[in-house]
């Protein structure tokens, strides 16, 4: 039997649910770990965006969102490939912002850039 009801509602069923449990991480990095990391890797980051005709809010937020990725996905990424996984992550989200900022440019009447 179904889960839902004739009308979209949910019905009382005997089922068996599933349930997502969140697995612990591997390897969380500590404090001066990513002082480190931050450190070693910023300068060539903000280099990379800075190459962009980008306003500096964007650039700061590409930056920033590479570097939460990375808090999501580091235990995923090899050491020596971070700052190439970093480079390459801050500029698909500058690309994405810049896409972002365009396309509300072009809706927003009235407005000159």
């Amino acid at each position: 039997m179904s889960a839902v009801g004739n009308k979209g509602f949910p019905s009382q069923t005997d089922a068996a649910r599933a349930a997502s449990v969140p697995q612990p991480r591997a390897s969380q990095l500590d404090q001066p770990e990513w002082v480190d990391l931050v450190d070693q890797h910023l300068p060539r980051m903000w280099q990379v965006v800075s190459s962009y005709d980008a306003p500096l809010t964007l650039r700061h937020e590409a930056c920033a969102l590479a570097w939460l990725r990375l808090s999501q996905r580091g235990d995923k990424i090899a050491a020596e490939l971070r700052e190439s996984w970093l480079l390459m992550t801050a500029r698909i989200e500058l690309e994405r912002a810049l896409a972002r900022a365009s396309l509300i440019n072009e809706r927003t009447p009235g407005h000159r850039p």
